[in-house]
């Protein structure tokens, strides 16, 4: 599912994207918001690398302030799910090659 913020609490949900199909959701079901950003690290990340640098920790649109990198969240680059365990501006320590909350 894509989420398109359109307007002052307007929300848009593009159902069955990225190869999936639109299915039916039970009411109180989880949803997941991510935060999208880039590694600003100016060079390769290394297997043994556990801190990061990224162009935001924040969302730059205020309708989405509530989507922030923090410790303890999970964040993902290429398949590789990372755990939070720091942040210093725009420096992310992570703990490297975890498994998916349950």
């Amino acid at each position: 599912m894509h989420i398109e913020i359109s307007g002052e609490g307007a929300v848009e949900l593009l159902r069955g994207q990225a190869g999936t199909t639109a299915a039916a959701h039970s009411d109180g079901a989880q949803v997941t918001v991510q935060l999208i950003t880039k590694l600003d690290n100016r060079r390769t990340l290394s297997q043994t690398d556990v801190t990061l640098r990224v162009e935001d920790v924040t969302h730059q649109d205020p309708r989405l302030a509530f989507i922030t990198l923090g410790d303890g969240k999970f964040i993902e680059v290429g398949n590789e799910l990372m755990l939070i365990s720091g942040i210093d501006g725009n420096d992310v320590t992570v703990v490297r090659a975890q498994a998916p909350p349950p």
